[in-house]
C-alpha cells in the first residue's frame, strides 16, 4: 500500500472533515456553534469563504491538517484558522505549534499586502478528537514559565504575552 493511502487509512476522518468544512455552508453552522456567541454575532456569515493555503509543517501533515476561512467582521476582513488535530492524546505544546502557523499565515499575508500598516485579525480554532480529556495549556502564554513575582513586570515589557491587554 502506498504511503499516501496509508495516511488516508490511518485518518479517514480527515477526508470527511475536509470535505464537510471545505463547503462554507457546512462550515458555517459548526463555526457559529464553536465560537463564543458574542463574537459569532459580529461576523457577517454570508461572507464566509474558504481561502487557499496550508500552514502545517510537512512533517506533521499526518497528524494535523488545517483550513483557512475569511469573513467580514465589523467591516474588516477577518480570518478563521481551523486546525484539525489527529492525535490519540493531547499535545502539551500545541499552542506553540499553532502560534508558528499563525505567524506563517501573517507572513504570507504581509507578502501579499506589502503596504499594510496592521495585521488582520485571525481567530484560531483547534478541533481535536480522542478519548483523553485535554489537560494541557490552551493558550501560548500558559507555556511560558513566568514566576508570579515577575509576571507584572513581564506584562509591562515589550514581550507582552497577552494580545488583548
Amino acid at each position: 500500500m502506498s504511503r499516501a493511502k496509508t495516511k488516508i487509512a490511518r485518518h479517514p476522518h480527515d477526508r470527511l472533515l475536509r470535505r464537510v468544512f471545505s463547503n462554507p455552508q457546512h462550515a458555517k453552522g459548526e463555526l457559529q456553534h464553536l465560537l463564543p456567541k458574542e463574537l459569532s454575532a459580529k461576523i457577517n456569515w454570508s461572507t464566509l469563504k474558504l481561502e487557499p493555503g496550508a500552514f502545517v509543517d510537512d512533517a506533521l501533515k499526518a497528524s494535523y491538517s488545517d483550513l483557512l476561512f475569511s469573513v467580514e467582521m465589523e467591516g474588516s476582513k477577518t480570518y478563521i484558522y481551523l486546525l484539525f488535530e489527529h492525535q490519540a492524546k493531547p499535545q502539551r505544546f500545541l499552542p506553540f505549534r499553532q502560534l508558528k502557523y499563525l505567524v506563517r499565515l501573517w507572513d504570507k499575508w504581509l507578502q501579499e499586502h506589502p503596504n499594510a500598516t496592521h495585521l488582520p485579525i485571525v481567530i484560531p480554532m483547534v478541533l481535536c478528537h480522542g478519548q483523553t480529556p485535554w489537560t494541557y495549556p490552551l493558550q501560548f502564554k500558559q507555556l511560558v514559565n513566568i514566576p508570579a513575582e515577575l509576571d507584572p513586570l513581564v506584562k509591562r515589557s515589550d514581550r507582552n504575552w497577552e494580545a488583548n491587554e
